[in-house]
């Protein structure tokens, strides 16, 4: 699990692991297959909060938005 600080770069550097788990052993990568193979190497979630940004706005409605997440 990554986290930390907004803009430290924890979206670049799943960008760089994306491409280099599927490149082939040779070049250094984990020779990945898509999701829709039967292999991956990697499953990046960037934000799983942002859907709920949406649906929940605002102060008042922050204890409902963690209850769905809790869920």
């Amino acid at each position: 699990m990554i986290f930390g600080e907004f803009r430290t770069g924890k979206s670049q550097l799943c960008h760089n692991l994306a491409v280099i788990c599927q490149l082939p052993i040779e070049m250094g990568g984990a020779e990945g297959a898509m999701m829709s193979e039967s292999r991956y190497a990697l499953l990046i979630v960037d934000c799983v909060t942002a859907l709920f940004r949406t649906d929940y706005t605002g102060r008042g409605e922050l204890a409902a938005r963690q209850m769905a997440l809790a869920k």
